[in-house]
């Protein structure tokens, strides 16, 4: 596993585990609506995923201009289609 796989690896967990809660203290907050610190903890939390998301986006696109394109081409369209498996 490369450094880019790892970091994507990396990014994608920690993203996982911010829906994870996110989905938890949307349930909780569904019964207590008024809490304010479940309400505060659930829009950090919502910052945080959507600060994750656009690294882990700028991270992906980085790395697909830089690995697919070459001198012979863009080499997404020389790998199977999902029809051909």
């Amino acid at each position: 596993m490369n450094s880019y796989e790892a970091d994507s690896n990396q990014l994608l967990n920690e993203l996982q585990a911010l829906d994870f809660a996110l989905v938890e203290l949307t349930l909780y907050l569904g019964s207590h609506p008024y809490d304010e610190n479940a309400i505060k903890q659930h829009n950090e939390l919502a910052e945080k995923r959507h600060a994750t998301r656009n690294v882990l986006e700028n991270h992906n696109r980085e790395s697909s201009t830089s690995e697919d394109s070459d001198s012979s081409g863009w080499r997404w369209s020389l790998t199977p289609w999902p029809w051909h498996v």
